[in-house]
């Protein structure tokens, strides 16, 4: 009996060191939990300056759309023209700005990016788009340690609904809501020479659920300083939001950019190819937007016309400015290119030659070789949309002149022409010389019709350059000694004058 009891003793022993065991382990791992938490809780930001290689996503998409009349482009101020393919490039992250490109070798991306379907993509500004799909095979991007800034690519999937947003309760008026007659102008330019389309909704509302690309226009009246906000947020949403400032509602060109943003554009100074155009002082630029002066890493669609002075999307010298400093750039080739910049009449040319390569390029089976630096239209694709002073089926010819212009077509040689025009009316003038020559220009004197930014049309201009798609040098007001060199053998020159007292003396001679 006395050994039975022993044994139960030493049972219960046993079973209370076995406790007492596990009861310390539960106590350790417990109290490693809770370290771990705490760690991760004192970490300062989810990115360490180690850890910005991150996954991307490329998105390629091709969208079509189908053509219109023919002649509806015959003496428009501006021109439009769409063709898009995207390839946007989201970070996974955090959302939080990107770096400017690192000049340091690159070292190896910690993952490979990855595919699947993306938000409505856009440059400078943000534009968004509904879940957008992706192809498979679509090419792997490679990222450096501090990631270079790539365009926004992406397609937006037409049409595009867009709509004014009212808050609950709130009554739209004309005077102090967004001024829907500057929305309709914006709306029917990007329209008319493209196959884009867009569609107003009656009823507005901010629903995630919307099934399309959606564009709400929200009243920001309040704030008199524009912010065109072109810093490549990295995620967008639909609806995507444009807000629309003071400054901005009577400006056509303020929408044009902003919507320009959401279809993938960015601002022309940030060119890859801008060095040979404009030169950049960052030093002059506001504390904190340095980084709005980087250059874009290299965009094929930019490729299909030159660096444009004229763009809707080119800023004004005066954009960020530190003016206890100085202008942010300069324009090479001619400083009267100063005057020019920054307009916000509408899309130039070459805006509208961009966005038809990128999204209505694709439209046209046949192809057309369109002179001058036109291209084909997609609405119908059996004539050319040509810039400013041509016309032609492929932009061979000059448009019509107005008023007492003399002679049209000019032959520069060795010997110094004097051309005089004056008084009212549109003369187009083609000066052409030997081929393998170039043409010196001089604009010895001019009085104009005031404009400030000046643009094509209202005053003289003066296409130099080879590539005729892009706006020429516009004089407006007043002008003297202004001399230009030809990059090829031909100067296209346009006279517009609205009074009698208009005048402008030009010389030209053909140099080797």
């Amino acid at each position: 009996m006395n050994l039975f009891k022993k044994l139960i003793i030493l049972f219960i022993l046993l079973v209370f060191f076995v406790d007492l065991l596990d009861s310390k382990k539960k106590k350790k791992n417990t109290s490693k939990k809770k370290d771990d938490k705490k760690n991760i809780g004192n970490e300062t930001s989810p990115l360490t300056k180690n850890d910005k290689k991150k996954k991307e996503k490329t998105t390629i998409i091709i969208k079509k759309k189908p053509g219109r009349g023919r002649d509806h482009h015959r003496g428009h101020d501006h021109s439009h023209e769409h063709v898009h393919i995207d390839i946007q490039i989201h970070d996974h992250g955090h959302g939080h700005k990107p770096d400017k490109p690192n000049k340091k070798p690159a070292s190896k991306p910690d993952k490979k990016p990855s595919t699947g379907p993306g938000k409505k993509p856009c440059k400078p500004g943000k534009p968004s788009g509904p879940g957008i799909p992706v192809k498979p095979g679509e090419p792997e991007i490679k990222t450096t340690t501090k990631p270079e800034i790539k365009p926004n690519i992406t397609k937006v999937i037409f049409p595009v609904y867009y709509c004014v947003y009212l808050k609950p309760g709130e009554i739209y008026h004309p005077l102090r809501g967004v001024n829907r007659t500057i929305l309709k102008e914006a709306i029917s330019q990007l329209s008319e020479r493209m196959c884009l389309q867009f569609v107003q909704l009656v009823e507005c509302r901010n629903e995630s659920s919307f099934p399309h690309p959606l564009i709400l226009f929200i009243d920001d009246l309040g704030t008199y300083i524009n912010q065109y906000n072109f810093t490549y947020p990295i995620k967008f949403t639909n609806p995507y939001e444009i807000k629309i400032q003071a400054s901005c509602n009577r400006k056509v060109g303020c929408f044009l950019k902003k919507i320009l943003a959401y279809l993938g554009s960015y601002l022309t100074h940030r060119r890859k190819d801008r060095d040979s155009y404009i030169t950049v002082n960052t030093s002059n630029v506001l504390d904190g937007y340095e980084n709005e002066f980087d250059k874009i890493e290299s965009d094929v669609y930019y490729n299909v016309s030159e660096y444009d002075f004229g763009s809707v999307m080119h800023v004004s010298k005066f954009y960020r400015k530190n003016y206890l400093r100085g202008d942010p750039f300069k324009t090479q080739i001619s400083s009267s290119y100063e005057s020019m910049v920054g307009q916000e009449y509408g899309l130039s040319f070459s805006d509208y030659k961009i966005l038809n390569y990128r999204y209505c390029r694709q439209e046209c089976l046949n192809k057309l070789s369109c002179k001058n630096g036109g291209f084909q239209s997609s609405e119908g694709c059996e004539y050319c949309e040509c810039p400013n002073g041509y016309k032609g089926n492929l932009c061979e010819d000059l448009e019509d002149s107005t008023g007492e212009c003399g002679e049209t077509l000019l032959n520069a040689t060795s010997k110094s022409e004097i051309l005089s025009i004056k008084g009212r009316g549109t003369c187009n003038i083609l000066i052409k010389a030997n081929d393998h020559k170039k043409i010196n220009v001089t604009v010895i004197k001019a009085s104009l019709g005031a404009a400030y930014p000046c643009f094509e049309k209202k005053g003289l201009e003066i296409k130099h350059r080879r590539d005729k798609s892009v706006t020429g040098l516009c004089l407006c007001t007043y002008a003297e000694k202004v001399v230009l060199e030809s990059e090829d053998n031909t100067v296209f020159i346009q006279y517009n004058g609205f009074i009698q007292n208009h005048y402008a003396n030009i010389t030209y001679q053909g140099i080797n």
